[in-house]
């Protein structure tokens, strides 16, 4: 599952969003409870300007780790227009 993250991490890096996105899919496919895979899929939404995807998946992100929610809701509320937000 970590190869597929760091994968689509990869490929994100080299603007290939379709590729990045199938990585991350097959991620969270193996682990429902993986945070950086929500997060990072989360990011592709936001970079296809898919923003009630991307809030979806920080959404679920910040619920697994309650931890690092914080860090990542406060990315997720900057870089999305949408005031459609469930978390905090």
């Amino acid at each position: 599952m970590r190869a597929y993250i760091e994968r689509g991490e990869a490929y994100r890096a080299k603007g290939q969003y379709d590729a990045a996105l199938a990585d991350l899919d097959q991620a969270v496919g193996l682990d429902r409870s993986s945070p950086a895979a929500f997060a990072g899929r989360g990011l592709i939404h936001r970079l296809r300007s898919d923003y009630d995807r991307a809030i979806a998946d920080y959404n679920v992100a910040v619920t697994l780790d309650q931890k690092r929610g914080g860090r990542m809701w406060g990315a997720a509320r900057r870089i999305s227009p949408r005031e459609s937000w469930t978390g905090r």
